[in-house]
């Protein structure tokens, strides 16, 4: 057999590490045998020996696989003998026979499905290297196996597609990027991707296309929302590591993916590991995600005239001459993550100095931003940024002098008059922002007399209420559900049933049609605020009670309005949810001592719609 007569010739076991040695022993002229170029192949017959291997691989692939890996090492080992005894090593004919022989034998493993053979193929030719370059039909099969190695055996197969194929480029291996992306193994398609991305600013090499970082984007936030099973979430975090050892390299973002650059910033501070297994990898891998973003805030892009001729293997040039600026979403993500996940007012600054002044060319704030600065001044409760975010505008030079001015603080007048401009642009989200900053920070209350006033805001985003001037058709920025529920929580927060009431009327009024029903989160707000008015009523002396609204009408109208989203939501299709049930009870219970009948039925409703009753109270004090 072929395989006894090389272990005699050699005397080495067969297995891959023989192959090392026999090449150590061989001649000087066979080691430097990578990279060689041959024109003119010798007619030489090859040796019985290589040509008995070759038939036994043959014969293996067709019937019998177990012994495949030890007879390919025995070809390597006989190919490394071979030419060691030859006069001239560097045999161009000896190398296409034995591509010939490797590539049958992978073609034949690849239909069969038998990819870890294939891989250990790959390498063991790997390992040879050999001296001419490979046939195109030859690299399609490598970067095939490179596409389906199994995830053990990936590294093993990536590490022999580069030595085979020294120069491949990206549009080459797109397919197999493609391919892992496909079955979520982003983790091993973003280590090809950013193979190619060194390659191109060390070696200049060509880029990665814009569409296929594009994909990569669009795969990792598919699992950022999907991540369940450990595998997934390991290979994501492995995926986001590497993606953000790129970022803190200054090697993103490429000419023409800065869009993406902003879902990365926004998968990096919204990453939140669950089922990581404690190992030295995954452990590595969140730090390095943590530790990103607060690099990236002193080291974001310039993109300013070089000064001197910049060197792109340098990360310091590629950040301040070479790298394309961010883009104003870019900006954006990070004025989101300073403020909400990291909560460094003063990074914040940075980056909106970066914005307008440092970077080339500078770039105003836009709606977005001021509407992100507004949110966040709400959730921390900041007038000092709530006054800024509204003083902003989209000219620099009113930032500059609100910046310059003493008094952070805004009148009613003036935070009316943002509202009434958001409203006429349309801009849903800084309606919504502005509507959530006057709840919280700026309603007329006791407290606050000079405050804007309910019916300032509500007059305007529900004009049908108007009394002297009726307006029938709304705005549109005052159609969105959200800025309706809104505007029902801010007349709730003041405490006026009354004008939530009319406010819930014109809702009803505007979504009359099924194909549009009422928010499942508005009608919720109604029964609650009825339910805080019953219990009120209990506090309150017999004698105040004049100008309260009375319980008893509280339950009827509570039973009113049930009837109505019942069948509303029923034409519409639309169910109901276990909080909605709680809010209507907690009006009956308020209303009445005991279980009467429209208790009795509101249970009844919820036995027939399926919703668990067990953690919803009878009657709430």
């Amino acid at each position: 057999m072929a395989i006894s007569a090389a272990k005699s010739n050699v005397g080495e076991p067969t297995c891959t590490s023989s192959l090392c040695a026999q090449l150590a022993n061989a001649p000087r002229s066979a080691q430097h045998i990578r990279g060689v170029c041959y024109t003119q192949p010798e007619s030489s017959r090859l040796p019985a020996r290589m040509q008995d291997v070759r038939k036994e691989l043959s014969h293996l692939v067709s019937h019998s696989k177990d012994a495949l890996d030890t007879t390919t090492d025995a070809l390597c080992i006989e190919t490394a003998r071979v030419l060691s005894k030859r006069d001239d090593a560097h045999d161009a004919r000896i190398w296409r026979e034995l591509h010939t022989m490797f590539f049958s034998t992978l073609g034949a493993l690849l239909r069969d499905a038998q990819f870890e053979h294939a891989v250990r193929c790959v390498a063991s030719l790997a390992k040879l290297a050999p001296g001419v370059p490979l046939a195109p039909k030859h690299a399609r099969l490598v970067l095939r196996t490179l596409a389906h190695a199994p995830p053990s055996h990936f590294a093993c197969a990536w590490r022999a597609t580069r030595l085979l194929l020294p120069q491949v480029t990206p549009s080459e291996t797109r397919a197999a990027i493609r391919t892992l992306l496909h079955v979520n193994r982003v983790g091993d398609a973003i280590q090809i991707f950013q193979w190619h991305v060194r390659r191109f600013w060390r070696h200049d090499a060509p880029p990665p296309s814009h569409q296929l970082m594009h994909n990569i984007m669009i795969q990792m936030r598919y699992l950022a929302f999907a991540q369940s099973a450990p595998c997934i979430e390991m290979q994501y975090t492995d995926a986001l590591a590497k993606l953000a050892a790129l970022l803190r390299e200054n090697c993103v973002p490429l000419p023409g993916t800065r869009e993406d650059i902003a879902w990365l910033i926004k998968l990096l501070y919204t990453y939140t590991p669950c089922n990581l297994p404690a190992t030295w990898h995954a452990q590595r891998a969140k730090l390095v995600i943590r530790r990103t973003l607060p690099l990236l805030v002193h080291r974001i892009p310039t993109h300013a005239p070089p000064s001197y001729p910049p060197s792109p293997a340098r990360p310091r040039d590629r950040r301040l001459f070479l790298l394309p600026p961010f883009s104003a979403r870019a900006y954006n993500a990070l004025v989101q993550y300073t403020l909400r996940y990291a909560k460094r007012p003063h990074w914040c600054r940075i980056v909106l100095e970066h914005m307008t002044h440092a970077r080339n060319p500078s770039l105003a704030p836009s709606p977005a931003t001021i509407t992100i600065l507004l949110q966040q001044a709400t959730r921390r409760r900041a007038e000092t940024l709530g006054a800024y975010a509204l003083e902003l505008g989209a000219a620099m030079e009113s930032a500059e002098r609100h910046g310059a001015s003493n008094s952070p603080h805004l009148s009613a007048a003036r935070i009316l008059t943002h509202l009434e401009s958001a409203i006429v642009l349309s801009d849903t989200h800084r309606v919504l922002a502005l509507v959530q900053h006057i709840c919280t920070m700026h309603l007329r209350t006791q407290t606050r007399p000079n405050g804007v006033r309910l019916a300032s805001v509500v007059f305007r985003l529900c004009p049908e209420l108007r009394r002297a001037q009726r307006v029938l058709v709304a705005p549109s920025a005052a159609m969105d559900p959200r800025i309706e529920l809104a505007v029902l929580q801010l007349a709730a927060r003041r405490g006026s049933i009354t004008m939530a009431l009319r406010i819930w009327h014109v809702l009803k009024h505007r979504h009359a049609l099924p194909q549009d029903p009422v928010s499942l989160a508005a009608a919720t707000v109604v029964m609650q605020l009825l339910a805080c008015s019953a219990h009120r009523m209990r506090r309150i002396p017999r004698a105040q009670r004049a100008r309260q609204f009375p319980r008893k009408h509280a339950r009827a109208l509570a039973m009113q309005e049930y009837e109505w989203l019942l069948r509303h939501w029923s034409a519409a299709g639309a169910v109901p949810d276990a909080k909605f049930f709680r809010a209507v009870l907690c009006v009956l219970a308020r209303t009445a001592h005991v279980r009467d009948a429209a208790h009795v039925r509101v249970r009844t409703d919820m036995h027939t719609l399926g919703i668990n009753a067990q953690n919803i109270p009878t009657r709430t004090n």
